[in-house]
């Protein structure tokens, strides 16, 4: 089986999908354990530096160090939706594979600006890769509904789940009341903290 066809299989063509909504089948659960993320679509940490850093500016991260980056496969089903969300690093998104993403970015002016990230050698709109800056508000949907989208994350600072903001529904309208319908598209909850605790850690590790 070509390499292509092999991914297909596993990440949403094949009976091996997400099985039990936990784990991909077979050969998968060996490689890409992926388990649920809190703002939708699945995950699993890849990579994280053995170096830790603090910023410069000491409320950032509450005065706190940080893994100087982390790395972490994410997978989006087709009708599925990564909601409104912000974070205190950069973030840099990798295309791998299936449909292209939307990535929705509202920037701290209030700014909109939608992105596609995808094979830019197929699409002369999309990305290979994009880089969201630390604070601005984003959220991700597959352009393709019946398909699915294998991307990549590499978060600096790395990713805590301290530094982690699920969007508010009713509060981002407020803020943003230019962006309300597409904010109301892509929220989920109306609390707009979250709950850091321990079964949202990420410990799983890609295995070569």
């Amino acid at each position: 089986m070509r390499r292509g066809e092999l991914v297909d299989q596993l990440f949403g063509r094949g009976e091996g999908f997400l099985q039990g909504g936990m784990a991909l089948g077979g050969v998968t659960a060996e490689r890409i354990a992926l388990q649920p993320h809190p703002e939708g679509g699945y995950y699993a940490r890849t990579f994280q530096s053995d170096d830790n850093v603090k910023s410069l500016n000491k409320d950032r991260y509450n005065n706190e160090s940080r893994y100087a980056g982390t790395a972490i496969y994410y997978l989006l089903r087709g009708n599925d939706f990564s909601a409104w969300h912000c974070l205190k690093s950069d973030e840099l998104w990798h295309y791998y594979r299936g449909s292209p993403v939307k990535i929705h970015v509202i920037d701290k002016s209030g700014t909109l600006t939608t992105h596609l990230l995808g094979d830019a050698i197929d699409n002369a709109d999309a990305s290979f890769q994009l880089a969201i800056k630390a604070g601005n508000w984003f959220a991700a949907e597959p352009l393709d509904k019946t398909s699915y989208s294998l991307v990549g994350c590499t978060v600096s600072p790395g990713f805590d789940f301290k530094d982690f903001k699920l969007g508010d529904r009713e509060s981002l309208s407020m803020q943003f009341p230019n962006h309300s319908d597409i904010i109301k598209q892509l929220t989920r909850i109306t609390e707009n903290t979250l709950d850091n605790s321990a079964s949202f850690k990420t410990t799983r590790t890609y295995k070569q």
